[in-house]
Parts: structure tokens; C-alpha cells; sequence
């Protein structure tokens, strides 16, 4: 098993409340520097739902655990996050990862593991999500 094999089942094998942990403290960690990327108002949450966002279409599929997951993360209901959903295009892809090459390597680390949490909640990570972290780490 090669390492990046070894890194995506190490998170595949966390459990949804370590997964949660983990995933919390990426993102809160995140948020200054996303607000160091988009200094609007609101910018660096902005920033953080489109790296969440993008993780979500990564594989253009929502099981019921990752709503779970990501409603709780973001402490928002359903609704906020079908909100979220409908305004997905591929380019939230793109700007995570200049984000993620721009801010450097400490930023990079941080929107992997966001990333990873996110695609390995519902206990795999598809083909799909599996690039994008890939595209992230590149």
C-alpha cells in the first residue's frame, strides 16, 4: 500500500465523532487565513464553505451521513445547506486549490485534512474525491 493508500484509509478508519474533532479544528484554524485570502466581510467563511463545498462535489454525490456531517460542521440545518449545494460549480474546485498552493504549505496541510474528513465520513472515499485530493496535495 503506498502512502498516499495508507493516508486515505488512516481517515477512512477514524470514527464519525474523531472525524468531527479533526475536521472542527481544520476548519476554525482555516478561517484566518481564508480571511487573509478574501478580506471581505465574511470572506473567510465564505472562503471555508466553498473548500467545503468543493469537497462535497468532489464526486457529485451527497450520502445522507455526509449531510450529517457537514450540516453539523458548519451549524447549519438542511436547508442552508441545499442552499450551499445549488451554488456548487467546478470553480470552487480551482479556488481551493490556488488557495491551498497559495497560502503555502501549513494552509495546504490544514485544507487536506478539512478535505479528508469530509470525503471519508461516510466510511470510503470515492474515485472522485480521491483526485481531488490528489489535485490538492500536487
Amino acid at each position: 500500500m503506498s502512502k498516499f493508500e495508507e493516508l486515505l484509509q488512516n481517515y477512512v478508519n477514524k470514527d464519525y465523532a474523531e472525524l468531527m474533532f479533526i475536521a472542527k479544528a481544520a476548519l476554525d484554524s482555516l478561517l484566518p487565513d481564508c480571511y487573509i485570502f478574501n478580506p471581505r466581510e465574511n470572506g473567510d467563511k465564505t472562503v471555508a464553505l466553498w473548500i467545503v463545498i468543493a469537497a462535497l462535489g468532489a464526486d457529485s454525490k451527497l450520502s445522507p451521513l455526509e449531510r450529517k456531517f457537514i450540516c453539523e460542521l458548519l451549524s447549519i440545518d438542511n436547508s442552508s445547506l441545499d442552499t450551499a449545494i445549488k451554488a456548487y460549480t467546478p470553480r470552487m474546485a480551482d479556488i481551493t486549490d490556488v488557495f491551498a498552493d497559495k497560502e503555502g504549505e501549513h494552509v495546504k496541510e490544514k485544507v487536506l485534512t478539512l478535505v479528508l474528513c469530509i470525503a471519508a465520513c461516510d466510511e470510503k472515499i470515492a474515485h472522485e474525491e480521491t483526485a481531488f485530493i490528489r489535485r490538492i496535495l500536487a
